[in-house]
């Protein structure tokens, strides 16, 4: 066994899946079909480049994918123990709640759109802005249609 370096290790969790940068995740504000778009592009780029650990190392943030994956969970559990049915929707304020700033609340998100378990809306009302999250609380993926 020959022992690999920090950079060959950073490649290798990226390749199975374990490692994510913040740009693989998406903008959670442009839909599942520009995510699904984006990450096909992603997936294609590690096979065209698969020795440069560039591709890596570019992003200023670099994900564990398990640990987002349980920061999700989380966020799903806060928010099911304070609403009673199967969805909810929540401003971005209350979204970012139960965990600790806007990038990791984005990460998070991103993650859970890409999952089909968040939505996100906004709504411009008179010169505000209001944005928020409708959020699946069970196993089913988020529905398009919001109730009114």
């Amino acid at each position: 066994l020959v022992p690999l370096c920090l950079n060959d290790v950073l490649l290798e969790m990226y390749k199975s899946g374990d490692l994510l940068r913040v740009s693989d995740l998406g903008d959670p504000r442009s839909g599942r079909s520009s995510w699904i778009l984006q990450k096909m592009m992603s997936f294609s780029g590690v096979f065209r480049s698969s020795n440069s650990i560039d591709i890596i190392l570019n992003d200023d943030r670099l994900i564990l994918s398990k640990i987002l994956e349980d920061k999700a969970g989380q966020v799903i559990q806060t928010l099911s123990e304070s609403h009673w049915t199967s969805s909810c929707i929540i401003t971005m304020r209350k979204f970012e709640t139960p965990v600790r700033d806007h990038d990791e609340a984005y990460a998070v998100l991103s993650y859970l759109s890409g999952k089909g378990k968040a939505k996100y809306l906004s709504i411009q009302q008179r010169e505000e802005q209001i944005e928020g999250v409708k959020v699946s609380l069970s196993s089913a993926v988020v529905a398009s249609s919001i109730p009114t």
